[in-house]
């Protein structure tokens, strides 16, 4: 896990926006998962509200045996997920023991007769993605190293990063691919995204947009068109990131999905963050779902921005930062102000504290939270929704 942010962690990001828009590369995120943990077994499934797993179970580090066995009788009789939703809210990563001791599940027989002869530790780490429409989604890794207790914190941290983005991954997956395509009910499907989606032709032109992109729009202070329909940002650091990511993803052989970038409203506190899909299949994609899903869509969509406002108003108590992170308490103070939706410049503001000051505050706190730039911070704290001392 020593490269987790600064290797794996992109690398698992792209794979997961490849995800939104081709399920079939599910499986390539599952195994980068369990190579970035070492190796260890990891499994992403779904089940109904009877316990009984869908047909697709996902795993890395199982035998095929083992996911079988899962699929046709464990899924059914595994108390992780109730007990974790008794206690927690759906989207929040953490260690199994926090919802069951091991001594209530040493004599069951999910722990003797699946868990163990498939090397499932107790103390394994996961989350409830959603659960929704008698449906729960589950991702789960076990760590395997020998120190894997004393490290669960940490490894609890770097899975609760990827949660986020794996669960609206697969809301995207439930729009777009279960759902019947046609002109005017891919606009609905786009409506009922919890984001602003765009939807670009492959000239760069507006093709589609949503009710809350058509918010945004109508608002003229975070994103609109030019005279040519082309989308971009009123404020200039935000459009330059997002020409960016339009060109990250514009080619055949480009990425599949862009890096998360924010977006500053041109006056108030309002942050979005973004990304860029590329829609276009290559010629090597001819039998992808991808294809199958949007051959039915006219004009040939090309690339979907994905803007999500940020819980501007998300209180993170400075204390609960400081011990997550190792913050002092000045650079814990700064980084709940960023997460409330305060600027840097209105804290320094407020707080009487030079730019210089911050910018010390900023590169160490950067340093302990293993990221390298505000961007990234942002999406981090937007990560931290639902755990304890977070609204």
């Amino acid at each position: 896990m020593q490269d987790f942010y600064t290797l794996q962690y992109p690398i698992l990001l792209e794979q997961i926006y490849g995800a939104a828009a081709d399920p079939a590369l599910w499986p390539d995120f599952v195994q980068s998962l369990s190579d970035a943990f070492g190796g260890s077994p990891c499994a992403l499934h779904f089940q109904d509200d009877k316990g009984r797993s869908d047909p697709l179970v996902l795993g890395a580090g199982v035998e095929l045996s083992g996911l079988r066995d899962f699929e046709q009788h464990f899924s059914a009789i595994n108390p992780y997920p109730k007990l974790a939703l008794q206690q927690f809210e759906a989207g929040t990563a953490l260690c199994a023991l926090q919802c069951a001791d091991s001594r209530e599940m040493e004599p069951t027989e999910f722990y003797n007769d699946w868990m163990r002869p498939n090397h499932w530790a107790l103390g394994h780490i996961g989350a409830v993605l959603f659960n929704s429409n008698s449906r729960t989604g589950v991702l789960s890794v076990s760590p395997t190293s020998v120190r894997a207790l004393d490290n669960v914190d940490r490894d609890v941290k770097a899975l609760g990063l990827l949660i986020p983005h794996v669960s609206r991954a697969i809301e995207l997956n439930q729009l777009l691919v279960n759902a019947n395509f046609g002109g005017s009910s891919f606009d609905t499907v786009l409506d009922c995204l919890d984001a602003a989606a765009i939807v670009l032709s492959a000239n760069g032109t507006v093709q589609r947009f949503n009710a809350a992109a058509a918010q945004l729009f109508d608002d003229r202070h975070t994103i609109a068109l030019d005279g040519r329909g082309v989308p971009y940002c009123i404020d200039k650091d935000s459009n330059d990131r997002l020409r960016k990511a339009i060109f990250a993803t514009s080619g055949i052989n480009s990425n599949r999905a862009s890096e998360l970038f924010r977006v500053d409203r041109s006056s108030g506190h309002k942050v979005h963050v973004g990304c860029v899909l590329r829609l276009q299949p290559s010629w090597a994609d001819t039998n992808s779902v991808r294809l199958r899903v949007l051959s039915s869509i006219s004009d040939g969509p090309s690339q979907l921005i994905v803007l999500k406002e940020m819980e501007h108003k998300q209180k993170i108590h400075p204390e609960n930062l400081r011990r997550l992170f190792g913050l002092s308490q000045a650079e814990a103070r700064v980084v709940a102000a960023l997460a409330s939706g305060q600027t840097l410049a209105d804290y320094a503001k407020e707080n009487a504290v030079s730019r210089n000051t911050l910018k010390s505050q900023m590169s160490s706190t950067f340093q302990k939270m293993h990221i390298g730039s505000q961007t990234e911070m942002l999406a981090m704290l937007a990560s931290l929704r639902g755990i304890p001392g977070s609204e």
